[in-house]
């Protein structure tokens, strides 16, 4: 049977950085008196540039081990709060099923105080020990780490995340409960916990561009002067490259839409003009990204990144896309993006071309991505999902057929 630990909630102000100078996890005092409890601990988050998951764990240092109890701790990092505080509960949970050892484990963590700036990133919890810098397993035998997908304001599960469900409590607040605990509680000593951008992409199956690599849309398409959406889950590299999310083809009047750098990207017909949109984030190096272009019937035009609209705003894009497009990382106008860059070493998943209709509204500041991967929906002119290395360039709508020009498959994150 499990016997859910009762919870004693504790705030606390910002301490003095000093504290945590020393990356030793302290020797915690025992303290006898406190038996079976699982205590809050609050984490204190201040923004530091964008947000990068390798620099955004915040250490929650344990006050003591005696078994089955959780102890307070505070730290300062960097994270999507700003300067609101979360408050972080782990949960102990006695554990006396048939062949098991009677024992209390980390049954489950609420998060709860979650600003709205947080939408559309992704938590990341791990456990470690008193001096390991390993993490110790939390669930399903040997998953060590818990990830959580805040989609506006309603968490989901990551991927790899069998064994363990999350709850939405409200709007500011989850709790991630594992099926089949694995950590002693006597085992935990300290907490991480990050924020990175977008749904976790762990184990997605995607397309990697190298610096000859290329696919060639053997039709082409043709965008004409309507709606059209076309977006993509996008991984940079480790150095940020410019390159053709898609490439005009030979003719007057094929549309390109080229990220230029990390911080711009833009659209232009081949012999046409171009709309130039500066990007609501600077792009990191090795991050997933949610990259979306959207016109409606009106010549209403933008881009999003991770659903955050550009800063240049909307803007009046009537050109008359005539020509063809059929090139991924690759365009007859090479010369269009800034010093002629290609990717080398990003990857794409979920790509999908919609024409005669905008699955975003262009007026829209925000809007959700899509959790991939994604499927088909009416216009669907190309969905490219690369489900294996046989598949990789296979068209889900059926509408293209594809030529790989040295591209490769790619899995995990």
């Amino acid at each position: 049977m499990r016997r859910e630990i009762d919870e004693e909630s504790a705030r606390f102000s910002p301490v003095d950085d000093s504290y945590f100078d020393d990356p030793e996890v302290m020797e915690p005092a025992r303290n006898p008196g406190k038996t079976f409890k699982a205590m809050t601990m609050v984490l204190v988050i201040f923004v530091s540039s964008f947000f990068i998951k390798t620099s955004l764990a915040g250490n929650i240092t344990l006050n003591s081990k005696f078994a089955a109890e959780f102890g307070q701790g505070i730290a300062q990092t960097v994270a999507c709060s700003g300067s609101t505080a979360l408050t972080f509960k782990p949960n102990a949970t006695f554990v006396n099923a048939p062949g098991t050892s009677a024992a209390h484990y980390l049954g489950s963590i609420t998060v709860s105080n979650i600003p709205t700036n947080c939408y559309l990133q992704t938590f990341i919890i791990k456990a470690y020990g008193p001096t390991s810098s390993v993490p110790l397993p939390i669930f399903n035998t040997s998953s060590t780490e818990a990830a959580i997908y805040n989609n506006s304001g309603t968490f989901m599960a990551g991927t790899n995340m069998t064994g363990a469900t999350v709850a939405t409590n409200s709007t500011s607040s989850f709790t991630v409960t594992f099926q089949v605990p694995v950590a002693l509680t006597k085992d935990v000593a300290k907490f991480t916990i990050e924020s990175t951008t977008g749904p976790v992409m762990a184990n997605y199956e995607s397309i990697q561009f190298t610096n000859s690599g290329y696919a060639k849309l053997n039709s082409g398409l043709s965008f004409g002067s309507g709606a059209f959406t076309i977006e993509t889950w996008f991984k940079t590299a480790a150095t940020i490259h410019g390159g053709d999310i898609l490439g005009n083809d030979n003719s007057s009047g094929g549309l390109s839409f080229i990220l230029d750098d990390a911080t711009t990207m833009h659209t232009d017909g081949f012999n046409q003009s171009a709309t130039n949109f500066t990007l609501p984030v600077t792009l990191q190096p090795n991050t997933w990204y949610h990259l979306a272009l959207a016109r409606d019937g009106s010549y209403n035009e933008t881009v999003w990144v991770n659903g955050q609209r550009s800063t240049s705003g909307v803007q009046s894009d009537s050109r008359n896309y005539y020509g063809t497009s059929s090139g991924i990382n690759w365009a007859h106008c090479s010369w269009c993006v800034a010093g002629n860059s290609v990717f080398n070493g990003e990857r794409i998943m979920s790509y999908r071309i919609v024409i005669g209709s905008t699955l975003y509204n262009p007026s829209s500041s925000t809007i959700t991505p899509p959790t991939p991967p994604v499927g088909v929906v009416t216009n669907t002119q190309l969905l490219l999902l690369s489900k294996t290395s046989g598949t990789l360039l296979t068209d889900e709508s059926g509408n293209q057929t594809l030529t790989n020009y040295g591209t490769t498959f790619a899995s995990g994150t």
